[in-house]
């Protein structure tokens, strides 16, 4: 393969767009001071390229080539996550290979996600609870309106009954 000095730039680029938030000097504190610039007109060591792959996530083919069109086809689930989120799942995948600790963060991942379910229930609830309060509202209104529309026929009748009382 020949080096393509276009096509890496590009994908340089795309990696900072997406990974870095289009602040290069996030790409540049991870890579190395000046990085981005200095690879717009040189070559990077095999080393630094291995070190892109890594850190951001993406094939060396994806980086070198446009064979793929994305950074790697079999992580593509993960390409729009930042760099924060990405060094995270490094560590639990860390934490991961302790099976204590594999325990202990499967008992949180799954009171987490019980969390999120109970306030989504939530959430659903209180937006039925809405509904039914404007409802129930929209009924006292019509109500209301309809004793005041019978109001006086309701006076009339009061005053007919009081006078055939007297």
């Amino acid at each position: 393969m020949k080096w393509n000095q276009e096509i890496f730039n590009k994908n340089i680029e795309h990696l900072i767009a997406v990974k870095c938030g289009g602040i290069q000097n996030k790409f540049n504190e991870k890579m190395g001071r000046d990085a981005a610039t200095r690879w717009k007109k040189s070559r990077p060591s095999i080393e630094n390229l291995l070190a892109i792959t890594e850190e951001y996530g993406c094939s060396l083919d994806w980086l070198l080539t446009e064979n793929t069109g994305e950074e790697d086809k079999s992580n593509s689930f993960a390409n729009n996550w930042d760099g924060e989120l990405i060094n995270d799942c490094k560590i639990l995948e860390k934490v991961y290979n302790y099976p204590d600790l594999k325990r202990a963060l499967k008992e949180n991942l799954n009171a987490f996600s019980a969390a999120v379910d109970d306030r989504k229930e939530n959430t659903e609830m209180k937006a039925v609870l809405s509904q039914v309060l404007s409802s129930q509202k929209e009924l006292q209104d019509r109500v209301i309106a309809l004793e005041a529309v019978h109001a006086p026929e309701q006076s009339k009748v009061i005053e007919v009954s009081k006078r055939e009382r007297s």
